[in-house]
């Protein structure tokens, strides 16, 4: 099981996590351990919209950005949580975890690094409302791009945590 890690950057300033100066950010292409087809280009799509729908930074290219993020996708799985009276999967659960690193690009000053930063979606494919599979995934990759795109902008994703995340259900 993975965990949040936090690196304490020596010369803290006090600023938000983005500098007051930064106004570009280059997302470079995103890492996918597990090789689960596609996944990578979905997430960086969907980031870069979320990115741009928050109208703090712009995205640039790798030469011109104040800063850079890269991620990696270290994990994804499609796990079965109830199962019904003939012992079938009735509810099952898909969850993604990334590694994040933003830096500023000229000084290469990392900003922060966080291992385990996830999504999940619990979803049925027998039970309605149906939800295939693949539908369930893009919900994730959604899920998560908002989450990176808030711990990326302000250093917190706490306003995107489900009822179930924060001990409500």
């Amino acid at each position: 099981m993975q965990t949040n890690t936090r690196v304490a950057i020596k010369g803290f300033d006090g600023q938000p996590v983005i500098p007051h100066t930064a106004n570009t950010i280059f997302i470079s292409p995103i890492k996918d351990v597990t090789n689960t087809y596609g996944l990578n280009q979905i997430l960086i799509e969907r980031l870069k919209q979320e990115v741009l729908l928050n109208r703090r930074l712009m995205i640039s290219s790798s030469d011109t950005a104040d800063m850079v993020v890269s991620c990696t996708i270290t994990d994804y799985a499609v796990q079965n949580i109830e199962y019904g009276p003939l012992r079938r999967p009735v509810k099952k659960r898909v969850r993604v975890i990334v590694t994040v690193h933003l830096y500023e690009n000229k000084s290469k000053k990392l900003i922060f690094y966080e291992s385990g930063l996830q999504a999940f979606y619990i979803f049925s494919d027998v039970i309605p409302p149906l939800v295939q599979e693949s539908e369930a995934q893009l919900k994730v990759i959604e899920q998560l791009a908002k989450r990176l795109r808030s711990k990326i902008i302000s250093g917190w994703y706490t306003e995107h945590l489900s009822k179930i995340e924060k001990g409500k259900q």
